[in-house]
């Protein structure tokens, strides 16, 4: 018999305990998150703990988890440079991100250039710093979830060596944590369907799919649903060349549809479709997993590095890929 029923069980019998046999009122109880729940919802929160002797320094990037998962290389860039000189902590900014360190709160905000929802907190905290109640604060400010139990939290951390330090990632997802959007930050009005916010491409949406608006990181959003089921569709422009190079790309891609992850020498294999973007040509990859599969295009084009990426169910995305190619070759750069 599991814990849930117990539970639900004890509060039942309490509940008859307490009213008896009257029937004038019903009780209801609201039961908190599970504490078991790791690796679920739509936030994804990463984050570097790096100890330092007199200090313990974290670097902290959350946000919507596929906006996360795109500039995932670009924080994994970030950890590798970590380096202590004598008693201070430096690091290399990410090419085409930017530090300020204008925040009294913080050590330095990284945001990638022309994007201000998106960041890397920079703080630290004097001495050795306690794993789990930074967790458990995390989960609660930024994934909406209640403490972690501690037999999952080796699920959630990996301990990685980069040159001297031993640095603790944490990786977790959670439903989130509504946040009033700043004053600068005012919220973008509805686009009609089949619109472009974006200014700097122009498309033709095929018919079966429904326009999902954009944000500050994708250019255009699109969901296509078949039968009950839904794939989405996100166009996303990042200044620059590709972050993280091809390979950590790939992994990532391929472990979003669940395949493993790619070496090297298998990489250097590798047979890149290519494909028409517009009147320019990106490369073409096409990833099946057993349940999901995944249609991904990039090139650079504008002095951004463009992705365009379709993913959900095999039985939508097998029917849509002719929409899918038809809407790459659709695609014109605004200069």
């Amino acid at each position: 018999m599991n814990r849930p029923y117990l539970l639900s069980l004890s509060l039942l019998l309490i509940a008859l305990v307490v009213t008896g046999c009257e029937r004038d009122e019903i009780q209801t109880y609201t039961v908190p998150r599970s504490s078991e729940e790791v690796g679920s919802g739509n936030t994804r929160l990463l984050v570097a703990i790096v100890p330092t002797g007199e200090d313990t320094w974290f670097f902290k990037l959350v946000g919507r988890h596929d906006i996360v998962d795109l500039v995932e290389p670009a924080f994994q860039e970030l950890v590798r440079s970590l380096k202590l000189d004598g008693k201070t902590l430096t690091w290399k900014v990410p090419v085409n991100w930017k530090e300020d360190r204008d925040n009294p709160a913080r050590v330095a905000t990284i945001r990638p250039e022309g994007v201000d929802r998106l960041e890397i907190a920079v703080s630290k905290l004097g001495g050795k710093q306690p794993l789990k109640p930074n967790l458990d604060r995390w989960r609660r400010i930024d994934l909406g979830l209640g403490p972690i139990s501690n037999r999952l939290i080796s699920k959630v951390t990996t301990e990685k060596k980069v040159g001297d330090l031993s640095v603790t990632l944490v990786d977790m997802r959670g439903p989130g944590v509504a946040r009033p959007a700043a004053a600068k930050m005012p919220k973008m009005p509805d686009q009609p369907a089949g619109g472009n916010r974006d200014k700097s491409f122009d498309y033709k949406k095929p018919d079966s799919w429904t326009d999902g608006g954009s944000n500050n990181i994708a250019a255009a959003i699109f969901n296509v649903s078949r039968q009950g089921k839904s794939a989405r569709v996100l166009v996303t422009p990042i200044p620059g060349k590709m972050m993280g190079g091809l390979l950590e790309n790939i992994n990532r891609w391929r472990s979003e549809v669940a395949l493993p992850p790619l070496s090297s020498a298998q990489l250097s294999k590798l047979n890149l479709r290519e494909i028409s973007v517009g009147k320019q040509t990106g490369k073409y990859l096409d990833l099946i997993g057993e349940k999901e599969r995944s249609l991904v295009v990039w090139l650079e084009a504008e002095g951004s590095t463009w992705y365009f990426k379709m993913r959900g169910p095999k039985e939508v995305v097998e029917p849509e890929q002719p929409n899918f190619e038809a809407f790459l070759k659709s695609v014109s750069f605004r200069k």
